[in-house]
């Protein structure tokens, strides 16, 4: 069952915890969120993959991306990304739409930095097949609930 976790004007953080999945559904605002609004919601991200302990995280776009800038990308890469590792995060489906390729380069670039380095990550084009590979990450993983 999915619960939503958190939720704000820009983004909604819900848990599959049958399926041990985080998923971070960036909302139409997302845009125009300011730097410490972002930081924010990745905290509040860090926090809560320390508290459940996900597996793999899914990340979408209801609307136009929020552009990842690169002292923000170092910053998660810092900051973010060795607590959710720690916490058990080992995969990241990225869904990006058809026509959105400077979304899918962002994300990119901030799955590009250090340490965000150690996820398996692939990208996707609809929420269903990202989902399906997560679990099937899983399973080959030996993470089987």
């Amino acid at each position: 069952m999915v619960q939503l976790y958190r939720k704000g004007n820009y983004c909604e953080i819900l848990f599959d915890e049958s399926e041990g999945i985080f998923e971070m559904r960036w909302l139409e605002e997302a845009a125009q969120m300011s730097e410490e609004t972002f930081k924010e919601i990745f905290l509040s991200y860090a926090n809560l993959t320390e508290q459940y302990a996900p597996f793999g995280v899914l990340v979408y776009n209801t609307g136009e991306p929020y552009i990842v800038l690169p002292h923000l990308q170092e910053w998660v890469d810092r900051n973010i990304t060795p607590r959710s590792q720690e916490a058990g995060v080992k995969s990241i489906a990225v869904v990006v739409k058809g026509d959105s390729i400077v979304a899918q380069i962002a994300v990119e670039q901030l799955i590009d930095e250090p340490n965000a380095r150690q996820y398996v990550h692939r990208f996707f084009d609809s929420v269903e097949s990202a989902k399906t590979w997560l679990i099937k990450q899983k399973t080959r993983m030996g993470m089987m609930q």
